[in-house]
């Protein structure tokens, strides 16, 4: 509720300045001539607002979520819009970020924001495991009764790993029990990989 109460008011804090200059942007764009500079000075200025607009609504629809309601939700539709999160907030600067999902609409009984939470930790730890940057793949697919959720990360370069040798797994569990079972092992491996 705490989270839920401060979006909303960074949300009114950004979303009224946002609208006023929206507003401005677009009745100068009707006053500026097509295809002139300050006609396209105005359109990146207009489209730069829109992300930020869109970019609000998706932390006010993140915090809004109740984190202990558990219902049917389709895994890549929660996995894809936290990565268009991630996307859209910058957070993954530095690095590559390259989801994939087989379309298989696996379904799964979860909280939708747990499972965001956990995906956004994941994304997270996975950059910052790599200050020289790297890639990091997220992948969705169904395999046999299962959902499964991996984020693995590829450094630029394999001796970043070998520098920080321990990494958390999250064991691989049905996505219908909770994901808190974790556990901690030593990979001597350049890539780091985490399943749900």
């Amino acid at each position: 509720a705490a989270i839920g109460e401060l979006a909303a008011g960074v949300a009114h804090e950004i979303n009224n300045p946002l609208f006023a200059i929206l507003g401005l942007t677009e009745f100068l764009l009707k006053e500026a001539e097509p295809g002139s500079k300050p006609h396209q000075r105005l359109e990146l200025i207009q489209q730069t607002g829109l992300e930020i607009k869109e970019i609000v609504r998706a932390l006010l629809d993140f915090a809004r979520e109740n984190a202990e309601e558990r219902h049917v939700v389709a895994l890549e539709d929660v996995i894809r819009s936290t990565v268009d999160l991630v996307r859209r907030t910058n957070a993954h600067k530095g690095v590559e970020l390259v989801d994939t999902y087989d379309d298989s609409l696996a379904l799964v009984s979860a909280s939708p924001n747990q499972l965001k939470q956990i995906a956004l930790n994941l994304i997270a730890n996975a950059r910052q495991a790599m200050p020289n940057g790297g890639t990091v793949n997220v992948d969705v697919r169904r395999d046999g009764d299962w959902a499964v959720a991996s984020v693995s990360d590829m450094p630029r370069s394999p001796v970043q790993a070998f520098a920080h040798p321990e990494f958390a797994t999250i064991a691989r569990t049905s996505l219908a029990e909770s994901a808190s079972r974790a556990r901690s092992h030593t990979t001597g491996a350049a890539t780091t990989r985490f399943v749900v």
